[in-house]
């Protein structure tokens, strides 16, 4: 036998065990979705274009086609027919990609505000993947932006059962708790989220205004204490403090705190205000003739200031030191 004609029978050889070895691969898994690699395979071993086209549309794909895709098949041996098969494809695709798809839509869509069509695609990975706290909590925080605060607990309740130690979820939870009407069941949750996370000044804010509502004066207090702690340098917590310690009886307390705003924010004519409150409440009216002089400076506008100022100075029985 001639060299050439051996090589001849070698190379041909070579081909039916390829295409013999990419069909067997195919039946073995018959009945399911190609797959990107499979369709090059079955080019590149000679398989007719009719018969990829054929496969493709009895069992579909399991991957979303790019250009990429189709030039790749071009190199592969395909012609336009198949690629514009492949096209309109049925996709059936793994739970991976589907899940990521979902999860990338909704992600756009809550960006652009579209909460309603984010809620779908979060509840159709949630079908997918019922088990991912992440999703159920981004599910909650789509119902809360639609004020769906209902359903945003059972959500937010059910990313709390597969993630009890998340700090962020137990918050959040607590807001949708308080939304709905459920004030006792969110000071709990806000309560927990202190715990797991003690430098977060959210949980103990939130907790001071709730126990300012029930006017429990003294757990607002301690409240907002905590607040004040983890951020020295914003007036409002002891702001808040002040009100709740006046609120108490504690008037030392209460003009110490509004001291302390005063400290962080001299030129706050709010603090001033409060800071002649306590003041006067413990009968230091000069001192607090003195606060309203400051807080009608930094607002000359407010009218209250200055009725306020005009009653304190009669009762000192002093001139005005108004102009009218």
């Amino acid at each position: 036998m001639r060299a050439g004609s051996r090589v001849s029978v070698l190379v041909f050889a070579a081909l039916l065990i390829a295409l013999s070895a990419a069909r067997s691969t195919l039946w073995a898994q018959a009945g399911k979705p190609l797959s990107k690699a499979q369709i090059q395979d079955l080019l590149r071993s000679g398989v007719t274009t009719n018969r990829v086209e054929m496969l493709i549309g009895q069992r579909g794909i399991d991957f979303e086609p790019s250009e990429a895709d189709f030039q790749a098949l071009r190199s592969a041996g395909a012609e336009d027919s198949p690629i514009d098969t492949l096209r309109s494809a049925r996709q059936i695709l793994p739970k991976e990609v589907l899940l990521a798809r979902y999860r990338s839509q909704a992600r756009d869509l809550a960006a652009k505000k579209s909460y309603a069509e984010a809620e779908k695609q979060y509840r159709a990975a949630l079908q997918l993947a019922p088990q991912d706290a992440a999703l159920s909590s981004r599910l909650a925080d789509i119902l809360a932006q639609q004020k769906k605060w209902d359903d945003a607990v059972g959500a937010y309740r059910e990313a709390v059962r597969l993630t009890p130690g998340d700090p962020e979820t137990r918050f959040d939870l607590g807001v949708a708790l308080r939304e709905s009407g459920n004030l006792n069941a969110a000071i709990n949750e806000w309560a927990t989220a202190t715990k797991l996370k003690p430098d977060d000044p959210r949980p103990y804010d939130e907790l001071g205004r709730a126990f300012i509502e029930k006017r429990d004066w003294t757990r607002a207090a301690i409240a907002y204490r905590e607040v004040a702690r983890l951020q020295p340098d914003s007036p409002a917590p002891y702001e808040r403090l002040g009100f709740a310690l006046r609120n108490k009886g504690d008037a030392a307390g209460a003009l110490a705190a509004f001291r302390g705003a005063l400290r962080v924010r001299p030129d706050s004519p709010v603090a001033h205000n409060n800071l002649r409150f306590a003041l006067e409440v413990k009968g230091e009216f000069q001192a607090a003739l003195d606060q309203y002089r400051l807080a009608m400076q930094l607002s000359p506008q407010d009218e209250s200031i200055r009725t306020n100022f005009e009653r304190i100075n009669r009762r000192l029985q002093g001139p005005s030191l108004v102009k009218k």
